[in-house]
């Protein structure tokens, strides 16, 4: 999956699900940002916006203690998972 695909779903995923249009927003924007922008978003609702990317793409990500500090982070993560 390309990196582009990838950041659409992401971006599509926020807005649909916690009504955050991150598509304008900087790819160093931090997380903390994004939670102020939904207070729905907290922690365990952000592992579960994990786990929905991984289904929405089939990217697993490895296990482990990746915690994103931004945006891109995220973005990262999920595009070094696909092309490993």
């Amino acid at each position: 999956m390309k990196r582009e695909e990838i950041q659409k779903i992401i971006e599509e995923t926020m807005i649909k699900d916690y009504s955050v249009d991150i598509s304008q927003l900087p790819a160093d924007t931090p997380i903390s940002r994004i939670r102020e922008l939904s207070p729905k978003l907290d922690s365990l609702e952000f592992l579960q916006f994990l786990f929905g990317i991984e289904d929405k793409t089939g990217i697993e990500l490895p296990e482990g203690n990746f915690v994103p500090k931004t945006l891109g982070d995220i973005l990262d993560e999920f595009d070094k998972a696909a092309n490993s």
